[in-house]
Parts: C-alpha cells; structure tokens; sequence
C-alpha cells in the first residue's frame, strides 16, 4: 500500500484496520508501528467496529470507538492522530436505522474528535444517509464484478467523496464503466481476488 501511495498521482487510499471485529482489548505495538508508518505516508487509517445492521447495542460500538481513540490516538495532536477515522461495518441501509448511524457518527466525529468516518452499507441507502448525515463515506455497492451505473444513478448530483464501490473478481475493467462509476464517486475499488478479506 505505501508503494502504491509512493507512487503519487493517485486518488487517496484508505485503510481499514481490525482486531476481532473491533480494537480488541488493548493496544497493539505491532499495530501502532503500522498505523503511525501509514500515517507517515498521507494513507487515511480507520479503525473497524461492528454494527451489526443497527442491532448491536450503540453503546457498545461507542465503547469500540472509545477503545480505538484511547489505544492509538490518546495524547496526540489532531494532525498527528494514528487512527483518522471509523469504519461502521454492517451498516444498515433502512430509514428506519438512520438516527442509530447519525448518532454514531456525531460521537465519532463531535464526541471523539475523529477526522472521517465510512459506513459498509454494501448495498444502495437513501440519500439522506449522504452528506456525512450517517458517515463521511458510505459503501453502497460491495460484490463481484463492478456494479452498472444506471443503478446507482440516484446519486447523480451528489458530493463524490460521499459515496463508495468496492468489487472484487473483476478479471478486466470496462474503462467506459469505470469512468461512469468515478463520476459518481471519489472512491472505487476493484480487484481481480475472488472475494474481500
């Protein structure tokens, strides 16, 4: 990853660290090495926590989001923070689950002091979970093989840096469609691997 950023020229990358669905329950040295020499090169590092689609107590992800802060970014500055953000995994994507995703990221982003936040929707979500309403970026398309851009066309419009593609098994890029998708949003991740580890 620090090679391809070294590289430059490119959009910027972001990773998603996680130990046991979560910060586990201490900190990590091995961990705080990676996450300070990927900081060290401008790669956006996010911390996981399970949401479980809005069933998981909110009170125990912001217990893993507390975790995070103290076990790597506790007694830093803001532009020296380890960890940038949270990563929601399993993000609902029904209206009725938005305020439980709009809380969680005012606690993250207000309470925490945290930079960024992503949702893993993995699915299309009403506009409404945009505009760092439920998270800075939401994932509203994860599966084999790049999404059409006709489905996605509810987005037309809005802020780029809000909206995320992750595919996996992708054996060749369809250049027209992948342009239609990075018009639509900032970050869109292909591989030829089977499936998202």
């Amino acid at each position: 990853v620090i090679k391809l950023e070294l590289t430059g020229g490119m959009d910027p990358i972001a990773v998603v660290v996680d130990v046991s669905s979560g910060p586990g329950t201490a900190q990590s040295s091995t961990l705080l090495t990676l996450l300070q020499n990927l900081r060290s090169h401008g790669i956006i590092t996010l911390g996981y926590v399970q949401t479980d689609f809005a069933q998981r107590s909110i009170g125990l992800v912001e217990t893993d989001v507390d975790n995070w802060f103290s076990f790597y970014n506790a007694g830093t500055a803001i532009a020296a923070r380890n960890l940038n953000g949270i990563f929601m995994g399993s993000m609902s994507n029904n209206v009725s689950n938005q305020a439980y995703y709009h809380d969680l990221q005012l606690y993250c982003k207000t309470t925490k002091g945290f930079n960024t936040t992503c949702g893993e929707a993995a699915n299309r979500v009403p506009t409404s979970f945009l505009a760092s309403n439920c998270a800075d970026t939401v994932i509203v398309y994860e599966g084999a093989g790049l999404p059409r851009p006709s489905d996605f066309s509810i987005y037309e419009g809005s802020n780029r840096n809000n909206i995320a593609f992750l595919a996996f098994g992708v054996a060749s890029i369809n250049t027209e469609s992948l342009n239609q998708l990075s018009s639509l949003s900032t970050w869109v991740y292909h591989t030829n691997d089977q499936g998202m580890a």
